[in-house]
C-alpha cells in the first residue's frame, strides 16, 4: 500500500512531465474565469456583484459540463500542437452542453448564458487554454535534454542498472 501510494506520489510530482491533474485543474481554472468573464459581459457592474453567487453556481455548472468534454476528448493527456484540436473540439463541446443546460435551464431563477456570453466563453476558454499550451510547450523545449550533461555509467548487471536508475 505504502509502496502503491509512492509510485502515485512519484509519478504525480515527476520533474519529467506535468501531470494529468495539473493540466486538467489548469483548464477548469481557465473555464471559470472564461464563465465570469461571460457573466460580466452579458450583466455588467452592479448586477453581477448583486448576482454573484447564483452566477458562482451558474460558473461551477459550466465548469462540470466543461470537463466532462476534456474527459471526453482527453485534452489533459498531453502537451502538444497536436493538442490544439482537441481543445477546440473540447471547448465546442463543452459549449455546446452550457448553451444546451442554459435553454433547460431558462425557466428556473438561475441566471442564464445568453449567446453573445456563450460566444464569449468558447473563444475566451478557447484562446487561453491554447496559450497555456503554447507557453508550457515552449518552456518544456526550452528546458530539455539538449542542456544535460552527458554522463558515463560505469557498472554491470543489478549495479550498473541501480546506478542509472538512481542518476534519473
Amino acid at each position: 500500500m505504502i509502496m502503491n501510494l509512492s509510485k502515485l506520489s512519484d509519478w504525480n510530482f515527476s520533474k519529467n512531465s506535468l501531470p494529468y491533474w495539473g493540466v486538467l485543474l489548469l483548464d477548469c481554472i481557465i473555464v471559470l474565469f472564461a464563465s465570469y468573464l461571460a457573466a460580466y459581459v452579458d450583466v455588467r457592474g452592479l448586477e453581477f456583484l448583486q448576482s454573484f453567487s447564483s452566477i458562482t453556481i451558474m460558473s461551477l455548472l459550466t465548469v462540470l459540463l466543461f470537463a466532462l468534454s476534456f474527459r471526453i476528448f482527453h485534452t489533459y493527456a498531453s502537451i502538444s500542437f497536436i493538442d490544439l484540436q482537441h481543445v477546440v473540439s473540447a471547448t465546442f463541446v463543452g459549449t455546446s452542453f452550457v448553451a444546451l443546460a442554459s435553454w433547460l435551464l431558462s425557466t428556473t431563477s438561475l441566471p442564464v448564458y445568453k449567446v453573445w456570453s456563450i460566444i464569449v466563453l468558447f473563444f475566451v476558454s478557447t484562446l487561453l487554454m491554447w496559450l497555456m499550451r503554447m507557453i508550457v510547450k515552449l518552456m518544456f523545449d526550452n528546458f530539455s535534454a539538449d542542456v544535460a550533461t552527458p554522463v558515463a555509467i560505469y557498472g554491470t548487471k543489478a549495479g550498473g542498472v541501480s546506478l542509472a536508475n538512481s542518476l534519473s
